[in-house]
């Protein structure tokens, strides 16, 4: 989402954005793909299909296969990127993100935080014979709370 713009027009700016790659790849729009998008928008943090599925469950009945699906679908059109953050579980985010991940070794906790100077130095890095698409930054360590049980301060 840019800076400047506010929620409600960032949502229709991903709809349409998504509503014409469907068109473009000959596919229906229906109302459950659509739901899933809101719902992913919605979201503050990483995720991963069970938990879209299971926040979709709470409002609208959608089928496993359609929310994985309408999940490569998003990922396809570069709303959503897929991430494979601890080990073979996959997880999501909006893809036009700017963010830096870090990730507690102890837990598991995935903290986004936004440092430009890093992100941009990282985007706009060229590199011989290889044209980068995207980059994610990932930075391991030891979240504070799990430091303090480290240390025996609960």
């Amino acid at each position: 989402m840019k800076s400047n713009e506010k929620k409600e027009d960032y949502k229709e700016r991903l709809k349409e954005r998504f509503s014409q790659y469907i068109k473009s790849k000959k596919l229906r729009q229906t109302n459950e793909r659509f739901a899933i998008l809101e719902k992913v928008i919605d979201m503050n943090t990483h995720f991963d299909i069970d938990t879209i599925y299971k926040a979709m469950e709470i409002e609208y009945h959608v089928s496993r296969t359609t929310v994985y699906n309408t999940i490569d679908l998003l990922c396809e059109c570069n709303i959503i990127r897929k991430h494979y953050i601890d080990g073979n579980q996959a997880t999501f985010d909006l893809a036009d993100s700017r963010h830096i991940h870090l990730i507690c070794t102890c837990c598991g906790k995935i903290k986004e935080v936004s440092d430009t100077r890093i992100v941009d130095y990282v985007s706009g890095k060229k590199f011989r014979g290889f044209s980068p698409e995207f980059s994610s930054i990932y930075i391991y360590g030891i979240c504070s709370k799990c430091k303090r049980k480290k240390n025996g301060n609960k």
